[in-house]
């Protein structure tokens, strides 16, 4: 490219070579000689943008777009405007960091301990924990571990309880009752305050305390009375054996039939409170000589009955018939006759008493409820309720009948006179041998009550 020189004026001229800015550096709307623009005057094409002003937050940017500008403010909002919060330090899992209110806080979070930790025994195999939950801090609840022979050492060990009971309240008591334990054993208790987030579960340190449940009991009642229950005593167990039968007379030819014994029954976890009164009822035994009926024997509450046992059937025949044997609890064995076989014993354990027909086809057993007479029909239990024997004949060739155990009498054999029933069992009176000599009472009932 060549230039052209025009004299004169002694001016000089400027071209496209002597320029560095081109159109694009030019702001458009207005003209200008650019490097690229072969000495000519064009109009610029740099945009015009005016001002650029932005309040950004964290995380936000402003795009300044390609041009001109005539300047402007990028402004950022405050830290603490953007970290609003209420957390402390103690609101933050100790070993983490974070903004609150413009400032960066360390936390040192801790789950503080209840403020206090009680228990009581509640029945014999419940106790009561009580707590007081923390004043402050964070609080999901509490852990109570229980052992024998010493203190949990961990909420691992021997955990027996994980909530808030009854009460979340910051400052509030609270309680549960722990059950499944062992009657009358220590135990030693653990608790410890939780906290669960984000971060995982977190826990205070323990608070101790020992309790025993209510020990197991057991009273026996030969005598009507009544039964306060004891403090810590929930539920109970009551059995009962009625009155054992007597008997009357023999005849001239037949020695009378034994009693039989009270009839039994039970009845296992009859809910109660401290304190409730009982009702016993000790049936009486049927008095010998008389005929009289035999009691029963119960236990009431508040008027309803809780348990009941009749006493042994008197079954009284007349004539040769009265060596039948009496029914009840455990049967009585039958009389015999002159001349005929030795009189049989009384039942035991629920059974019939004895006899086999051998005075004329007409000696009859006393018949037993069939079922166990032990106490709580436990196999190793106290054993009640024995048939008595039957007596023994008239001419006395042969012996009496035997009571049955658990109380029953011994039957009556020449100067061994009839054995009345033993108190307390409900064992059957033993019958006599002759129309001169009465046959002996049955034995009063009892009650039993456990807990």
């Amino acid at each position: 490219m060549g230039k052209v020189l025009a004299s004169g004026g002694g001016g000089g001229s400027t071209g496209s070579d002597d320029c560095t800015a081109g159109k694009a550096q030019v702001l458009a709307g207005y003209t200008a000689v650019t490097s690229d623009s072969e000495d000519e005057a064009v109009t610029g094409t740099m945009p015009n943008n005016g001002e650029q002003s932005a309040t950004l937050k964290c995380g936000q940017s402003k795009q300044i777009p390609a041009g001109y500008t005539t300047g402007g403010t990028v402004t950022a909002v405050s830290l603490a405007s953007q970290t609003v919060g209420d957390a402390t330090a103690a609101y933050i899992y100790k070993g983490k960091t974070a903004w609150v209110n413009g400032s960066k806080l360390s936390g040192n979070m801790t789950c503080q301990s209840v403020l206090s930790f009680s228990v009581a025994a509640y029945s014999t195999s419940q106790v009561l924990a009580t707590w007081k939950n923390p004043s402050m801090g964070p609080f999901s609840g509490v852990i109570i571990c229980a052992k024998t022979g010493g203190y949990p050492t961990s909420i691992h060990d021997s955990r027996v309880y994980t909530g808030v009971g009854n009460n979340a309240a910051a400052n509030g008591t609270s309680s549960v009752i722990i059950s499944g334990l062992t009657p009358g054993t220590t135990y030693y208790f653990c608790i410890w305050a939780y906290t669960t987030c984000s971060a995982g579960d977190f826990y205070s340190g323990c608070l101790q305390a020992t309790c025993a449940p209510t020990a197991s009991g057991r009273k026996a009642f030969t005598a009507s009375e009544i039964f306060n229950v004891p403090a810590g005593v929930r539920s109970i167990n009551i059995f009962a054996v009625g009155g054992g039968s007597g008997c009357t007379y023999g005849s001239s030819t037949v020695g009378g039939g034994g009693g039989a014994g009270g009839c039994t029954a039970y009845t296992n976890n009859i809910p109660v409170n401290p304190g409730d009164q009982i009702a016993i009822n000790v049936g009486a035994g049927g008095i010998g000589g008389t005929n009289a009926n035999c009691g029963a024997s119960n236990a009431t509450k508040a008027g309803t009955i809780l348990v009941s046992a009749s006493g042994g059937g008197i079954n009284e025949p007349s004539g040769s018939n009265r060596s039948y044997g009496r029914n009840g609890g455990s049967g009585g064995g039958h009389g015999n006759g002159s001349g005929y076989k030795t009189a049989c014993n009384g039942g035991a354990d629920g059974s019939n008493g004895g006899g086999a027909g051998q005075f004329n086809a007409t000696s009859i057993f006393g018949r037993g409820q069939g079922t166990t007479t032990r106490e709580f029909g436990n196999p190793n239990g106290t054993l009640y309720a024995g048939g008595g024997g039957g007596g023994g004949c008239p001419k006395q060739i042969y012996g009496q009948g035997y009571g049955g155990a658990g109380g029953g009498g011994n039957g009556y054999f020449g100067g061994s006179g009839p054995t009345a029933g033993s108190v307390g069992t409900g064992g059957g009176g033993c019958g006599a041998a002759s129309i001169n000599i009465a046959g002996a009472s049955g034995g009063s009932g009892a009650v039993v009550i456990t807990w």
